[in-house]
């Protein structure tokens, strides 16, 4: 007896890189921008639609990677970490200060003083979580510098780097620091030095 050509029933895992069914509503208005979209790229709605949603899950990695290029992977996972905890705290922290719903003011924890604070304790315990275990020992004096001057190479060096993000000269500044610049300054920070 020949073997049925017939697929297996409904019970069956689907093979890889198998087509399943997908049931969606979209507004009238997002079908007719799918409508036009297969058209003009000869896709089928379905092969339009299915690329579409593809393509929203590579620009996601996308992010991730052109991170690993600019910054390395342990920049990025801490990167990522960082952003992941303060985005949740800050959220709660807005939440808890000013009792808006989960999805009101996500962006508020900028100016909150409370929710700021918390995301700063948030960020130090992702921070201390990766700490090297060994003490911590001070480089050996190469540079005729003075000692304390070790001790604040991280709070110098990142003063200067604000310093620069802040300075009204667009030409001095790179991509990453203009777009830095276009989310948080001056709106978000009063400080000044």
């Amino acid at each position: 007896m020949a073997e049925s050509s017939k697929r297996p029933g409904p019970g069956r895992p689907p093979s890889p890189g198998e087509r399943v069914p997908l049931g969606l509503r979209v507004t009238k208005e997002l079908k007719a921008r799918l409508d036009r979209a297969a058209e003009a790229s000869g896709r089928s709605q379905s092969q339009e639609a299915e690329f579409r949603l593809e393509s929203t899950f590579n620009a996601e990695n996308a992010v991730i990677d052109a991170l690993d290029l600019a910054y390395g992977r342990h920049w990025t996972g801490i990167l990522l970490a960082l952003a992941k905890v303060g985005h949740h705290v800050g959220t709660r922290g807005v939440f808890l200060s000013q009792f808006k719903g989960e999805g009101h003011g996500v962006e508020d924890w900028l100016t909150d003083s409370y929710a700021y604070d918390q995301v700063v304790r948030g960020v130090n315990t992702v921070l201390e979580e990766f700490r090297p275990v060994a003490p911590m020992k001070t480089p050996p004096d190469t540079l005729g510098m003075p000692p304390f001057v070790y001790g604040r190479v991280g709070n110098d060096l990142a003063r200067v780097i604000l310093d620069k993000l802040k300075a009204t000269d667009d030409r001095s500044v790179d991509d990453s620091a203009r777009a830095i610049r276009q989310r948080l300054f001056p709106k978000v920070t009063n400080k000044t030095r």
